[in-house]
């Protein structure tokens, strides 16, 4: 059986440089068409690897992708931080803006300066006596 599929091996091969090939896949069985094919596709990306430039181009890609210090995954972790960073400046912005506006009010008008500082920091005057009463 082995010498039957060599000897059509070799008829394809002889019939493939004097004919074309859509005739020639009647000849073989599966197995060697699909072997046929890997050559040949194997056979054209090799000639690419042996290529300076292009090993080098796919050496530099791996490394600038997974290698590298600022490699993509570092690059999305930190993207995610910036974008959790800035909403934390604008809410402190915000909160920014209450308090001084909250301050110019305060200082603009001396009796809501009195009653906060009353409620907030418990001050009294001095002729007054202060009781805290606390709900629990």
């Amino acid at each position: 059986m082995v010498g039957f599929l060599d000897s059509r091996k070799k008829l394809y091969l002889k019939k493939q440089v004097r004919s074309n090939n859509e005739q020639l896949w009647n000849y073989l069985p599966p197995m060697y068409i699909f072997v046929f094919i890997k050559e040949n596709t194997m056979k054209k990306y090799l000639k690419y690897t042996k290529n300076f430039y292009f090993l080098f181009t796919l050496f530099f890609i791996v490394w600038m992708v997974f290698i590298d210090s600022n490699d993509i995954f570092t690059q999305f972790k930190l993207g995610s931080k910036i974008r959790e960073l800035e909403k934390q400046k604008e809410f402190y912005q915000d909160r920014k803006a209450k308090i001084l506006a909250d301050r110019e009010e305060l200082m603009s008008n001396y009796e809501l300066l009195e009653k906060f500082a009353r409620e907030r920091y418990l001050m009294k005057r001095e002729s007054e006596d202060l009781y805290v009463v606390v709900e629990e």
